[in-house]
């Protein structure tokens, strides 16, 4: 076949035009809500250019947009810059071709650059008009195109009608639409009044103004965590502050964007919260967008540079792109801010694997973790009790067990690593890395058995056992004298020989020699006592019979066994009355008693070293100058010349009958405290679960000092070994600052005090005094 055969047969390309448009139309004005939302938006972009043409802002009242929908028309007019007869024919009725790509209607700040033309307005149009005239035309000029005009050729173009109208008067534009059914006016209006609602022009829907609201600030209590400050990765730039809300929720308000040498007018303020973001363009709201975030991003973002889509309210590929940089830079400026608050630093758990990732593993101090006694300490105060000598443990189980308690007395931390996966590896990372963290297995080994015990030793262990019967009931248990791991002094294992547990005890710790200068004294039982309940309290409680499984006391059982003791208050409130110094002292009922304290009821225990060694070494003596009369001395005082044991001080006893039927309880309390105001000093302790003694003692004077300032009120904390069991009474530990009140400086003076004490059942509201002898009351 010759080459001008193969000519002779040759036939051109054929477009079913029609079909293309269908597929076009589509894609981009599918439906009524495109259709007006683009076509408002072409006009809001013609007043802008007009504005800026005229140096005047785009809400002056001169220019508006009008939209007035009627059946199955609908009108967009405007009075922007208009077209002419060749604009029209090139621009609007020509596909791929647009008149807002030129610089100018970039400073105009357009917000559509497409070149799809009227022909895209075919998905819901049978008819389009468009009328429009520049400020130059002497005429407008009317086209439009109707469906049937595709009919005359399926693979010819149809032509445009056009002719000259006087229709406007002025520059300007209408663009109106005839559909096959009536258009929506209520849908319509509410689908476009969240589009135009913060533009600043005039948009009037049906004659009602749809437009120029101002974006509603954020409503709550910020706290500025920046300046304002410039942040750039690449070519791009943000110009911001961070802020954080009471939930310490973060946030930001942008102020201004620059790629490479070029600014862009920007604004927004967001919340870094997971959420949707509402972009916007001069106020114009483009769309809602989801931007990659690993902190979160809501609230409102409006910039020049950002491009939608032709008839969809989503963002192009680019302006996606863009606004996923900007809020990188936006997060990247937060997360160093979130390291230095552990109140942010908790909200932002979700981060720490960047951290970790990043290398900011030490920066993570401010993270708050629980230890096993359901304290709060964050990682960095765990690292300054290390290297102090505190020993860090950490478990995944978060089981309190006997070994755990004596750790915790002695001081040491356990700390529960989270169930967060987020942060779980990141705990155990830090803890062993800047805390010399160890895994604990809650498992005491005993390394070494003692032989050949002494006298001393011996007494420990007899004492413990007496203590322990005393203070609780536990099951058959058998003690085995040793040296124990992770330097523990006693140790209530699991393990189980004749059916009896094994309860490991160092009776060559410190915690036991400390308690050798004290001799075989009243002081030590009383020590021995107070060891028992700081060391193995919440371990026994679990065992014994007086008590629930959670360590709290069965007062009903306890109660009745001990009636004859109990008198069940009428009121929960007690008045106290007592009289000036020197005076006597009348009440028409017992409102409390009054004790009269004198020099001569104090009780003096001295405690010093022997001449052949210091106090560590040696045994030590200890002297006891009793108080004059039968009855137990009202005032204890401990002389320490050791220094060792930490029970100098003075001491008051409790009443002898609250003694006798609630002394066992208070012995196994795990908290003691002390508070006082104006003339009240009052003693409390509890278990922390249902029950709590009070001891209430009312002075003649009040406290503080007006010479010196001394504040008349103030409370502390008191430690086991601040309430004595000594001579088969209980006394509790006088802080210094009311000392001076309640102690007698001389065999002249007497201090009158009024005494009251009450135990209480926390969880049914109950209190129980003890009853007195007739010779007491």
């Amino acid at each position: 076949m010759t080459k001008d055969a193969r000519d002779s047969e040759g036939f051109p390309v054929k477009v079913d035009f029609r079909r293309i448009l269908q597929t076009i139309a589509a894609s981009i004005y599918d439906n009524q809500y495109a259709f007006l939302r683009e076509n408002v938006q072409n006009a809001i972009d013609a007043i802008r250019i007009q504005a800026l043409r005229d140096k005047l802002s785009t809400n002056n009242p001169r220019y508006r947009v009008d939209v007035t929908i009627s059946g199955k028309t609908c009108s967009i007019s405007d009075n922007g810059i208009g077209m002419t007869k060749d604009e029209l024919a090139n621009n609007f009725w020509t596909m791929g071709a647009s008149g807002k790509t030129t610089e100018e209607a970039r400073k105009a700040g357009c917000i559509g650059v497409f070149g799809i033309g009227g022909f895209a307005n075919f998905g819901v149009c049978e008819t389009l008009e468009v009328i429009s005239r520049t400020a130059k035309c002497l005429v407008s000029h009317h086209t439009s195109l109707s469906t049937a005009d595709f009919e005359t050729d399926q693979f010819a173009l149809p032509e445009v009608r056009y002719d000259e109208t006087a229709e406007l008067s002025s520059r300007g534009t209408i663009v109106r639409g005839t559909a096959a059914d009536p258009f929506d006016e209520d849908g319509l209006v509410k689908y476009l009044k969240q589009f135009v609602r913060f533009v600043p022009e005039q948009v009037f829907v049906q004659n009602e103004l749809v437009s120029q609201e101002e974006i509603d600030e954020p409503q709550g209590t910020y706290r500025e965590l920046t300046e304002i400050v410039n942040w750039k990765q690449d070519a791009v730039q943000v110009r911001f502050q961070l802020f954080a809300d009471a939930g310490h929720n973060l946030s930001a308000r942008i102020h201004g964007l620059r790629i490479g040498e070029q600014r862009y007018k920007c604004k927004g303020y967001v919340r870094l919260v997971n959420g949707q973001l509402d972009v916007y363009k001069r106020g114009f709201r483009l769309c809602a967008v989801t931007v990659s975030s690993r902190i979160g991003i809501t609230g409102s973002f409006d910039a020049d540079i950002l491009q939608p889509t032709a008839g969809r309210d989503t963002l192009d590929t680019r302006s996606q792109h863009l606004l996923n940089q900007i809020f990188g830079i936006i997060e990247a400026a937060a997360k160093p801010i979130i390291l230095q608050n552990s109140d942010l630093l908790l909200n932002h758990i979700r981060l720490i694997p960047d951290f970790i990732s990043a290398g900011s593993l030490e920066k993570l101090g401010l993270l708050r973790v629980s230890t096993l006694g359901n304290e709060t300490i964050t990682l960095e105060e765990l690292r300054k009790l290390s290297k102090s000598g505190k020993r860090v443990f950490f478990t995944h189980s978060g089981r309190a067990t006997s070994a755990a308690e004596v750790l915790q007395t002695r001081g040491h931390v356990i700390v529960k690593i989270s169930d967060n996966y987020q942060r779980r590896s990141a705990e155990v990372k830090y803890i062993q890395t800047y805390c010399n963290g160890e895994q604990f297995d809650n498992l005491i080994e005993l390394l070494e058995e003692y032989e050949n015990l002494d006298a001393f030793e011996k007494a420990v262990l007899s004492e413990l056992d007496y203590a322990i019967k005393k203070l609780f009931s536990p099951k058959p248990y058998k003690f085995i004298a040793g040296k124990l791991t992770l330097d523990a002094p006693i140790y209530w294992s699991d393990k189980k020989e004749d059916n009896k547990a094994l309860v490991f005890v160092d009776t060559r710790h410190g915690e036991f020699l400390k308690l050798k200068p004290l001799g075989f004294t009243g002081l030590f039982w009383s020590m021995i006592e107070a060891f028992c309940r700081e060391y193995l309290g919440g371990t026994l409680k679990t065992q014994s019979t007086k008590f629930f499984g959670s360590g709290a006391v069965d007062l009903d059982a306890y109660s009745k066994s001990h009636a004859e003791l109990w008198e069940l208050l009428s009121t929960d409130i007690e008045v106290s009355r007592i009289a000036a110094p020197g005076t006597s002292v009348t009440y028409g009922r017992s409102y409390g008693r009054i004790e009269v304290v004198h020099t001569r009821d104090i009780t003096q225990v001295t405690i010093s070293p022997t001449t052949n060694g210091t106090a560590d070494e040696s045994d030590g003596e200890v002297s006891e100058e009793q108080a004059t009369g039968t009855e137990p001395a009202k005032l204890l005082r401990i002389v320490d010349d050791t220094g060792v044991t930490g029970l100098q001080g003075y001491y008051l006893r409790i009443p002898e009958t609250a003694t006798t039927a609630f002394g066992d309880l208070i012995r196994t309390f795990d908290s003691f405290a002390v508070v006082w105001f104006a003339n009240r000093v009052t003693w409390q302790g509890t278990d922390l679960k249902s029950t709590a003694f009070l001891f209430d003692v009312t002075l003649d004077r009040l406290i503080g000092d007006k010479s010196t300032g001394a504040p008349a009120h103030g409370a502390a904390e008191l430690p086991s070994s601040r309430i004595q069991s000594y001579n088969n009474q209980i006394y509790f530990y006088i802080p210094p600052e009311v000392q001076d009140h309640i102690i007698p400086s001389n065999d002249v003076e007497s201090v009158k005090i009024e005494i009251q004490h009450e135990l209480l059942d926390l969880g049914k509201a109950r209190s129980w005094t003890s009853k007195e002898s007739k010779e007491t009351k």
